[in-house]
């Protein structure tokens, strides 16, 4: 009896806890629904400087293994004591924050980007993809930003596609 009676007040509780309220409390309110093409650019721009002459990329994963700089503090990387956060900074950056902005860029109308934001976006975009393959060889290119898990591409043919990416 006892069993029912808490069975009952269960469902009736959890009945009671439904409401079609849910999304709007889920609703980011300082989140921009429609993003402006020129504030995209310019963060990726000022993002892709940073990633490419910041610390990360150069400096502790490039710089000290060929002993041309030095460290005085945490000189794991000079002893090539690496670790894993050295090289993934790159692969993070381009493609979490940079691929996904200039690829949101590009698949703006005409009437929301200017042609000129679409040829910048596409000329950076090439530009990422390079350093990306430079640093890691075969990557997801033709499908990054459109699944989950992209196919890797070829080097080769990252290569040949950002060809035709700065042709267009």
């Amino acid at each position: 009896m006892k069993k029912n009676i808490v069975a009952a007040f269960a469902l009736v509780f959890a009945l009671a806890s439904c409401n079609s309220q849910l999304d709007d409390i889920n609703t980011n309110p300082n989140a921009t629904e429609h993003p402006l093409p020129a504030y995209l650019l310019t963060g990726t721009l000022k993002q892709g400087a940073d990633l490419y002459w910041g610390a990360d990329n150069n400096f502790n994963s490039s710089l000290l293994f060929v002993q041309q700089w030095a460290k005085i503090q945490y000189t794991e990387p000079d002893r090539y004591d690496v670790s894993n956060t050295s090289f993934t900074t790159l692969w993070n950056t381009g493609y979490a924050t940079l691929i996904t902005d200039l690829n949101t860029i590009l698949n703006f109308t005409d009437q929301e980007a200017h042609s000129n934001y679409k040829g910048v976006a596409l000329a950076l975009r090439s530009w990422v993809f390079q350093l990306l393959t430079d640093a890691y060889g075969d990557i997801p290119y033709s499908e990054a930003g459109q699944k989950t898990t992209p196919k890797y591409d070829a080097q080769r043919d990252v290569y040949l596609g950002l060809l035709n990416d700065l042709k267009t």
